[in-house]
């Protein structure tokens, strides 16, 4: 036997106004609240009438230009710390990611916010990224540029002061003692010759030029150091025979030792007959 009588019916009560009141509420949720399942919790708290109203596209947006901007703020961190240790003064300044930062941690924090306030936080945040994202590029170009030029810089300064050091060096071996001491050290360490043959060599050049690497003999045409006849004849050292005193030397050591075989018998050959 049924346990209604017949004529007896259900009662159907009406929804309670907490209930009926949380369709509404439905369209709003808190960032934190969704998680990887977020669809499925909307489809179980939100009515089919009101899936349409759910930001849960918004909030996976949001989520990743705030993963974008974290990335950002950690990469002008690290252009800031590249600046600070290359210790050198750019136009760029270093970038400030305050503000991003205090953005991304505002939108953690949201709860209960609807979807287009997310999609406006959304744009807010991509947009200052862009802003430190440019930023940091820029100070890391002018550090490059900067210290290229540094190093161009230095190395322009190196080579002149090489320049300027090889100047005075052949200034100082054109004068008649710079002359003698270039002349010991040639003949020393590339033929053996010691303090007996120097002197030899020494007798004989005094003779010669008196150890002027512009000597020009008048007569003959005779030029430099060694009276070289004629003077381009040291061409096969180098071209600049006519001003400098150390290619005259090589040249004249390299014919004393052919044709002589020693300072000393030159020197002897040229007391006999008056030249070598």
């Amino acid at each position: 036997m049924p346990f209604f009588p017949l004529s007896s019916r259900p009662t159907r009560h009406a929804p309670s106004k907490r209930t009926a009141a949380f369709a509404p509420a439905g369209a709003i949720v808190a960032i934190g609240t969704l998680g990887v399942s977020a669809p499925a919790v909307a489809a179980a708290l939100v009515p089919t009438a009101s899936k349409q109203m759910m930001p849960a596209v918004q909030i996976t947006e949001l989520r990743t230009a705030i993963t974008t901007a974290e990335s950002a703020v950690q990469d002008a961190g690290a252009a800031n710390a590249e600046f600070y240790a290359a210790n050198i003064s750019v136009e760029t300044l270093t970038v400030n990611s305050q503000e991003l930062r205090a953005d991304i941690d505002n939108a953690m924090n949201l709860s209960g916010v609807p979807a287009r306030a997310l999609a406006a936080k959304t744009a807010q945040i991509t947009t200052e990224t862009e802003k430190v994202v440019g930023a940091t590029a820029a100070l890391r170009a002018d550090v490059v540029a900067t210290q290229e030029r540094i190093a161009a810089e230095q190395a322009a300064a190196a080579q002149a002061a090489a320049e300027a050091a090889a100047a005075e060096a052949a200034a100082a071996a054109n004068t008649p003692d710079g002359a003698r001491n270039t002349a010991a050290t040639i003949a020393l360490n590339d033929y053996g010759w010691g303090a007996d043959q120097f002197s030899c060599l020494e007798s004989l050049w005094n003779k010669e030029s008196g150890w002027n690497f512009q000597a020009e003999n008048p007569s003959s045409g005779a030029y430099g150091i060694p009276q070289s006849l004629p003077g381009d004849k040291m061409s096969s050292v180098a071209g600049d025979w006519a001003t400098n005193a150390t290619t005259q030397i090589i040249w004249g050591l390299q014919y004393i030792d052919a044709v002589y075989g020693s300072p000393c018998g030159a020197w002897g050959h040229s007391q006999a007959t008056d030249w070598y």
